[in-house]
C-alpha cells in the first residue's frame, strides 16, 4: 500500500538519491559521508515545487574513477518518482537531452526495494544497515589524492559519517517542528571583503544577502579566495556552508567545506 503523500523535503530527495546509488556501480563511493554533504548543499532545496539534481551530479563527477553512465540509473529513478513526490525533478545538464523513453529505461534498471522507497518518501529515517560503508572514500574533488584503502582515510570517513548522521537528526527534528528555524549572525564576523549583510544560520548553513552585485563581476580567482577565507572563519563556529543570495532571494553563490583535509567547493550562478 502506497503511503500518503506529504510535503517533499530535501531530506526525502537525498534519501531517494542514496537508495538509487546503492543499487548502482556507485554504491562504493562513500554513501554515508555523501549524505551529509548533500544535506548541506543548498542547491538541493525543494523550491517552488521543483528540485534540481545538478548538485548530485557535481559531487559524483568529482569522485576518482568517475563514469557518467553509472549515474544515469539512480538519477532517472528519482526522476521517475515525480508523480508520487508531486514535484518536478530536474535532471543535471549533462542528462538534459535524454528522451522520456531513455529516462524510463535507465530508471527501470535501478530498482531499490519498494519498502525502502516508501519509507524514504514518507520521511522516515533510513534503517540502519548491518554493514555501513564508512570506510569508503570521502567525497573529494578529483584532483585530491584519494588512496581508497588506507587506515587514516577510514578513520576520517567514520568521523564524517557520525557528523553527518548527527546533522541528519537535526534536519528531521527541525522539519517535524515546522521547518528550519534561522537565527541571526553578524555578517561582519566572516564576510571580510565580500559585501554581505542580513546573515542568518540554520544547522551548518549560513544564508547572507549580497548588497553590491558588482562583486560578482570581480575576477573569479579573487572571489574564490575571499569565499575560502569566509568559510575558514565560519568553520571556527562549526559552520561549513555559505549561501549568498541577491535582493530578489535568488541564490548567486554556494560555498561549502568538507573532507579531510578540508576542501572548499564553490559554485557561482
Amino acid at each position: 500500500m502506497t503511503p500518503a503523500t506529504r510535503s517533499t523535503t530535501k531530506n526525502v530527495i537525498v534519501e531517494l538519491v542514496l537508495l538509487g546509488l546503492a543499487k548502482s556501480k556507485l554504491k562504493d563511493t562513500g554513501l554515508e559521508a555523501m549524505r551529509g554533504v548533500l544535506l548541506g548543499d543548498a542547491r538541493l532545496a525543494v523550491l517552488d515545487g521543483a528540485v534540481d539534481l545538478q548538485a548530485v551530479w557535481d559531487l559524483l563527477e568529482a569522485q576518482p574513477g568517475w563514469e557518467p553512465a553509472a549515474a544515469l540509473g539512480p538519477l532517472c529513478f528519482v526522476k521517475g518518482l515525480e508523480s508520487r513526490l508531486q514535484i518536478t525533478v530536474k535532471l543535471p545538464a549533462a542528462m538534459a537531452r535524454l528522451s522520456e523513453a531513455e529516462i524510463a529505461k535507465h530508471g527501470a534498471a535501478c530498482r531499490p526495494k519498494g519498502e525502502d522507497v516508501d519509507r524514504a518518501i514518507s520521511g522516515a529515517r533510513p534503517e540502519r544497515r548491518r554493514r555501513l560503508d564508512n570506510t569508503a572514500p570521502l567525497p573529494m574533488p578529483r584532483d585530491g589524492v584519494m588512496p581508497q584503502w588506507k587506515k587514516a582515510l577510514g578513520i576520517g570517513a567514520a568521523i564524517v559519517t557520525l557528523a553527518s548522521l548527527a546533522f541528519l537528526a537535526h534536519v528531521i527534528i527541525g522539519e517535524i517542528a515546522g521547518g528550519p528555524k534561522f537565527t541571526g549572525i553578524d555578517a561582519a564576523e566572516f564576510a571580510g571583503d565580500i559585501p554581505l549583510r542580513s546573515a542568518e544560520k540554520w544547522g551548518n548553513e549560513v544564508h547572507a544577502l549580497l548588497v553590491d552585485p558588482s562583486w560578482l563581476k570581480q575576477p573569479e580567482a579573487k572571489r574564490r579566495e575571499q569565499l575560502e577565507r569566509a568559510l575558514q572563519r565560519l568553520a571556527d563556529r562549526q559552520l561549513s556552508v555559505l549561501v549568498i543570495e541577491d535582493e530578489n532571494k535568488r541564490t548567486r553563490v554556494t560555498a561549502q567545506m568538507f573532507g579531510r583535509p578540508p576542501r572548499v567547493f564553490v559554485r557561482f550562478y
